[in-house]
């Protein structure tokens, strides 16, 4: 069951766009209701994996910031993007010697 959570999360984290490095104006999906709905419909997916809730209550956490002018949206982008870059790495070395001897 952890393994699914684990990929799930992968799947979310490792297909959202990484804007940290980029001198351009980020996207601002706090407004994106089609982004959302894939956040929503992950936390359905995965009720007990705390990791997914945890970015959700950062991201709805920054959103909030961003909104009423506390932060500017590409320190938010930035933030998020390390929390979420610091996760991928923790699964990736929790998983990844598992996974091989798995294999084997």
């Amino acid at each position: 069951m952890k393994l699914y959570s684990i990929c799930g999360l992968f799947l979310i984290l490792l297909s959202s766009p990484c804007f940290a490095g980029s001198s351009e104006e980020p996207i601002n999906y706090c407004k994106d209701p089609a982004s959302w709905k894939e956040w929503n419909e992950l936390l359905k997916k995965h009720p007990q994996d705390d990791a997914i809730y945890a970015l959700y209550a950062t991201r709805r956490g920054l959103c909030t910031m961003v909104e009423s002018r506390m932060i500017d949206l590409n320190r938010a982008t930035r933030i998020f993007e390390d929390i979420r870059e610091s996760l991928v790495e923790n699964y990736r070395d929790q998983s990844g010697p598992k996974e091989k001897n798995q294999a084997l």
